[in-house]
């Protein structure tokens, strides 16, 4: 497995175990299997925060919240979703275009009407 591959590595950050957190929580989301998804997001925020550039905007940073963002949605908490979702923004914004799906899916975590 990937993330087994990636752990014997050993380095004190890899930017690879971010993308597999991601992955895993993706595929978790796809499968229904919510909180897991949200665990494994979680993870991925915090791996990117650490190997940020810059930890208040970053494209990774951004990316994870999305999806910690989704999962939090799924499980019902609709008002940590949207506060997820309004920082991946602050990620996102500045550093991807406008039409970039991932603004559009933090976008649709907001409440109708809601402010950024």
């Amino acid at each position: 497995m990937a993330a087994t591959l990636v752990a014997s590595r050993h380095q004190p950050s890899n930017p690879d175990a971010r993308e597999v957190e991601l992955v895993l929580a993706q595929a978790l989301m796809a499968n229904h299997v919510y909180s897991q998804a949200a665990e494994h997001a979680g993870k991925a925020v915090e791996l990117a925060r650490a190997t940020a550039v810059d930890e208040n905007s970053s494209v990774w940073v951004g990316e994870a919240l999305v999806w910690q963002a989704r999962s939090e949605a799924a499980l019902g908490k609709a008002p940590v979703a949207a506060a997820s979702a309004r920082e991946a923004l602050r990620h996102l914004e500045p550093n991807v275009d406008q039409a970039h799906p991932l603004i559009a899916l933090a976008k649709g975590l907001l409440p109708v009407g809601g402010s950024l």
